[in-house]
């Protein structure tokens, strides 16, 4: 997969990113998953995602306010085309450990708790975090732990569990993202991916910066 970043416009960013992904076959190569945005964004106010290939859009809105003098960071998601919306509210509850409330508002009829996900985070120290969110509903759960190798490679393992009946390991992910400008400026990513099952899936994702 490439991916195509773009500079900075005022205060306003604006990016073009492009991507693919590109496999070696018998007798030719095949270039699937073809997809090409373009974004704009300012710092944490807001971010504009327009698809050129497939006409998708996708907004975030962030804001804040203050709730029993505590500062709460507010997030509003919309992408029009999949009809799905949500809004998150994320505060720090000392130097080391944050909380957050997701409610899908997509369909909103009434208030449903089944459609709230919880989430933490929690700072082991300056090399190592940790993050977790669980869906109400569905009683999925995400947890992911990061380690900072040095100052150029980044090691995390997610963890996506089913905590309601049946197999609770749905999958791992463990992610190596180095930033040394490996094979030119930008961030070369190895992943694989480890299912119930033993199987193991692998790729590897290089993204050029490129001054447009």
């Amino acid at each position: 997969m490439v991916s195509l970043n773009g500079d900075q416009l005022g205060d306003v960013e604006v990016r073009l990113e492009a991507s693919a992904s590109v496999a070696k076959g018998k007798n030719d190569v095949d270039i699937s998953n073809k997809k090409a945005v373009l974004i704009l964004e300012k710092g944490d106010n807001f971010k504009v995602e327009a698809g050129l290939l497939d006409n998708a859009l996708a907004l975030t809105l962030n804001t804040g306010c203050t709730i029993n003098d505590k500062a709460v960071a507010l997030e509003y998601k919309a992408n029009p085309g999949e009809n799905t919306s949500s809004i998150k509210g994320s505060f720090d509850v000392n130097d080391d450990i944050g909380a957050s409330l997701e409610y899908d508002l997509s369909g909103y009829n009434s208030f449903d708790t089944n459609k709230i996900t919880v989430g933490a985070t929690y700072k082991v120290n300056d090399d190592t975090s940790a993050e977790t969110k669980i869906a109400l509903g569905s009683k999925k759960n995400e947890t992911k732990v990061t380690y900072k190798l040095d100052d150029s490679n980044t090691l995390t393992a997610t963890a996506h569990l089913n905590l309601e009946g049946g197999e609770v390991l749905d999958k791992l992910v463990l992610k190596l993202k180095n930033s040394s400008d490996v094979l030119g400026k930008g961030t070369l990513t190895a992943e694989a991916t480890v299912a119930p099952s033993g199987s193991v899936g692998v790729k590897a994702t290089k993204e050029w910066d490129l001054d447009l």
